[in-house]
């Protein structure tokens, strides 16, 4: 089993652990099997290749820009975009979620 972590510190494929602090005692909990994965590692483990997100990743813009050539009305109109590197958008929007993970420390 496997806990997805979407949006993770770092990228990681960890034993998850859980404590439990009950009337001053502390129970440690954890199985080999329940892991904690972050979004780099479980496209590691479900298409077994390395960097598989990061290839996602690396051709989603160009997939983005297609979308937004056929249906102007995609554009995008938050405050999120306007704080964004708009001379290296997709770049920059990258590196706020996954710089921490495999493959993306060159991106």
């Amino acid at each position: 089993m496997h806990v997805v972590e979407t949006i993770a510190k770092h990228s990681q494929n960890i034993i998850w652990k859980l404590t439990i602090n009950e009337n001053g005692r502390t129970e440690y909990y954890s199985h080999k099997r329940i892991r904690r994965v972050s979004m780099d590692k479980f496209y590691e483990i479900v298409f077994g290749e390395n960097n598989a997100f990061f290839k996602l990743c690396k051709v989603l813009p160009i997939i983005l820009d297609d979308v937004i050539a056929e249906d102007k009305s995609t554009l995008l109109k938050n405050s999120v975009y306007e704080e964004l590197d708009k001379t290296d958008f997709y770049r920059s929007l990258y590196l706020l979620a996954f710089k921490t993970y495999e493959g993306f420390e060159n991106f």
